[in-house]
């Protein structure tokens, strides 16, 4: 689905691209005439064509110098051929097919053009003579009478600039000069367009294409929707009946499709994930409304007009039914009730009475209700700031959200049933909007978008309210490296619920351990769980750990980061529990960690170094507390087994460390060999078995107690691992500290560790078989 709606939205670009910014003018005489004579005159130079309706008009404009190139031949009905003319081409408004008798020189006007404001060219089955020999006229955009007063002539000129975006215009018939003066007209929407003569050339037959295109769509949204294919054998009724009836149940199933997601995904209790199930649900809705254009846009201009007619009585049909149905199901709920919930539900009746009464007044192009003066001020707010402006019939739709929420956290059942019905007319009203087939897919494409976006946002800014102000919270959601699979990482969880003495703490981990309490876990790719947490949880912990730091990754120090911002979001207190800092390599993070340091309620650090590089960065001393690292909470007995003269060994693979050579000098020590490995690494455990065959290798098996004791057994370690040395020092295990990080060279200052190698010195051979013997030894 996200890769289909991938290639539509990248369609709807390229659309927008390669939209036309070039068009032909044609004036009429009897507007021409209402110009200036300064006007008139300027005009006769411009590449523009003048329409005239009979012989009379046809030498006045003859007579003023023009052409035949740049005369069009204009009438309402079907008329007959007049020899004595000669013109470039020839509009008809009115026409019957018997009845046309044209000069064949006229046949090319028609391919000049695709589009006029005031007419469209259709595209008409073969045998259909208007394509051959002209355009009609076709109305294209109205504004209705009850508009019409009370709106400005520069309002109707922006209207009107809007119309040629919108419809992508390539032929404009000015014929309304009294009502939008030439000027006017001029300045507005002529400065942006090239006026030419011969506009881009569009005319190809995209019939077929469309068709494979639409039935491809079908077969592939059928993954989603199966009883899309029950469609398919109704192409094979006869023309135009097939496409028109598909259309009209396609149209049916998607929405219906649609719908019964929307009401599955919902789960009540979880009101917030109405934010994170709702974009989701909308591209797929684009997807099929996409097909649905396509479909009817292989029909031929009239048959279109039927099609868009079959979406409109959706309007009411599937909501209808799905407002009957809920209430058969819950009949019991309403009938049973107290009193005092008879009058809340009657606002409610009457509040959607309202909007059914204001959708229906509002429908067509001669609707009883008319808008507002306040109503249309707002409409042209919208369109200078989003072009295509949302429909109110959608928006309205989308108010559904608001009520479905409040119907979840309040366990409202008639609010729910309200969200539901108004939720299908939503859908309903979207898919009508992809029934203007005179309009562009990107300006649709991009209503929807726009529409989406307004509708939501009083939905956000209730959830934000609620989680921000309202929301009752209660335990901590913790973040940190895991169920990685590393033993340090895990031992600190084991801390961090140790400490934790209600059990209501919740843990991020990549992955269950085997032994992990799954109830008090959210895996990471579980998004909107961890989202549902968020909301409900008081505090937001990170760490304990090397959480934030960009050496391995600058995109996991980011992503921490936003887990930061969306907690303090949500309304959760933020905490840095025990963390390690070492310095970050990009200025630009150095700078983000202190804004988002500003919002966290404690910091906690687990060394001087991370405290000083806090200091250092910008970060109030006052607001950070030094504390040992979590692991030494961690109460629990170790061996009672005395301690046995063995090494313990504990290394990583790192790039700048010659772990070869490092393993075959611990195998000539003579001293048995334990080689601890903290996580999986075949790597390390491969080189291991081939330099030291005669070394006892123990890996990490997501059993931290037992791998803590067999650790504690040891009288001295080997560590390149910063959980290394907290243990060794925790069971006074005697340390040769190999320092791979800042954080293992500040611990071995902090506890005056006897013997340690920095990263500087790993090349130096010689300088680690020193200290190795010196260590073995002592």
């Amino acid at each position: 689905i996200t890769f289909l709606f991938i290639l539509v939205s990248l369609y709807a670009c390229m659309e927008y691209a390669y939209s036309n910014k070039e068009l032909s003018l044609i004036i009429p005489l009897k507007d021409y005439q209402n110009l200036s004579l300064v006007e008139q005159e300027e005009l006769l130079d411009e590449p523009i064509y003048f329409a005239f309706k009979d012989i009379e008009e046809y030498e006045l404009l003859k007579s003023k110098g023009l052409n035949s190139e740049r005369l069009i031949y204009w009438h309402n009905k079907s008329p007959r051929i007049m020899t004595q003319i000669q013109a470039k081409g020839i509009l008809v408004s009115e026409y019957q097919n018997a009845s046309i008798q044209l000069n064949p020189e006229l046949a090319d006007f028609s391919k000049q053009f695709s589009i006029g404001f005031s007419a469209e060219l259709m595209k008409h089955r073969p045998l259909n003579p208007v394509e051959s020999y002209g355009i009609r006229l076709r109305w294209i955009h109205y504004i209705r009478a009850q508009e019409l007063q009370k709106t400005s002539k520069i309002k109707l000129a922006q209207r009107l600039k809007r119309a040629l975006v919108e419809r992508n215009m390539r032929a404009v018939f000015y014929n309304f000069s009294k009502k939008i003066p030439w000027k006017l007209f001029k300045d507005e929407l002529l400065q942006d367009y090239k006026i030419s003569l011969s506009p881009r050339r569009v005319f190809f037959n995209w019939d077929r294409v469309r068709l494979l295109f639409t039935c491809i769509f079908i077969c592939l949204l059928a993954f989603e929707c199966k009883f899309l294919l029950l469609v398919l054998p109704l192409l094979l009724l006869q023309y135009p009946l097939n496409m028109q009836v598909t259309g009209f149940v396609f149209v049916q199933i998607s929405i219906l499709h649609l719908y019964l997601s929307y009401v599955r995904s919902l789960r009540v209790g979880q009101e917030v994930l109405l934010v994170t199930r709702l974009f989701p649900l909308w591209m797929k809705a684009i997807l099929f409304s996409f097909v649905y254009y396509f479909m009817m846009d292989y029909q031929d201009f009239d048959q279109r007009f039927y099609l868009a007619r079959g979406v409109k009585l959706s309007f009411i049909l599937l909501p209808s039914a799905v407002f009957v149905y809920e209430l058969i199901k819950n009949y019991k709920y309403f009938i049973i009730t107290k009193k005092s919930e008879l009058f809340k539900r009657a606002l409610l009746g009457a509040f959607l009475l309202a909007i059914i009464y204001l959708v229906v007044m509002r429908s067509g192009n001669t609707p009883t209700l008319a808008p507002s003066s306040f109503e249309l001020w707002v409409r042209f707010q919208l369109e200078s700031v989003f072009l295509a402006r949302p429909r109110f019939k959608e928006l309205f739709g989308l108010f559904s959200l608001v009520l479905m929420y409040q119907g979840f956290k309040k366990q409202r059942l008639e609010y729910e049933l309200i969200a539901k019905f108004l939720f299908c007319l939503y859908l309903s009203t979207l898919f009508n909007s992809f029934s203007h087939f005179h309009t562009s897919f990107w300006f649709i494409y991009l209503r929807e978008m726009n529409t989406i976006l307004i509708g939501a946002f009083p939905l956000v800014v209730l959830v934000f309210c609620d989680l921000y102000f309202f929301r009752k919270r209660r335990a901590t959601l913790h973040l940190g490296y895991f169920g990685f699979g590393n033993f340090g990482d895990d031992l600190l969880k084991l801390c961090l619920m140790q400490g934790d003495l209600d059990k209501k703490d919740i843990y991020i981990v990549k992955k269950h351990s085997a032994n992990s309490h799954h109830k008090l876990e959210v895996q990471r790719n579980d998004y909107e769980e961890i989202f549902v947490h968020l909301s409900n949880k008081s505090g937001f912990s990170l760490g304990p750990g090397g959480v934030l730091q960009d050496r391995t990754s600058v995109f996991s120090f980011l992503y921490y980061i936003l887990f930061c911002m969306m907690a303090r979001l949500f309304g959760a207190k933020l905490k840095w529990n025990h963390q390690g800092f070492s310095p970050l390599k990009s200025r630009i993070n150095e700078k983000l960690l202190f804004v988002v340091s500003l919002f966290v309620t404690e910091i906690s650090v687990r060394d001087e170094d991370s405290f000083s590089y806090l200091c250092k960065i910008g970060i109030n001393s006052s607001n950070i507390i030094l504390k040992q690292d979590l692991v030494y909470q961690y109460n629990i007995s170790s061996s009672k087994i005395d301690k046995e003269d063995h090494l313990a060994i504990v290394l990583r693979s790192w790039k700048k460390a010659p772990l070869k050579f490092w393993i075959s000098e611990l195998a000539k020590t003579g001293h048995r060999r334990v080689y601890f490995l903290f996580q999986k690494d075949l790597y390390l455990k491969t080189m291991i078995e081939e330099m030291d065959p005669k070394g006892i290798i123990k890996e990490y098996t997501n059993e931290p107690q037992a791998y803590y004791r067999e650790i504690s057994k040891f009288q001295k370690m080997v560590t390149m691992r910063f959980h290394g040395l907290v243990l060794a020092d925790i069971f006074k295990t005697q340390i040769f500290a190999l320092n791979y990080d800042q954080k293992c060279a500040s611990f071995c200052k902090e506890h005056s560790v006897q013997f340690s190698l920095d990263e500087i010195d790993f090349s130096n051979e010689q300088s680690f078989k020193n200290r190795l013997s010196e260590f073995v030894s002592s």
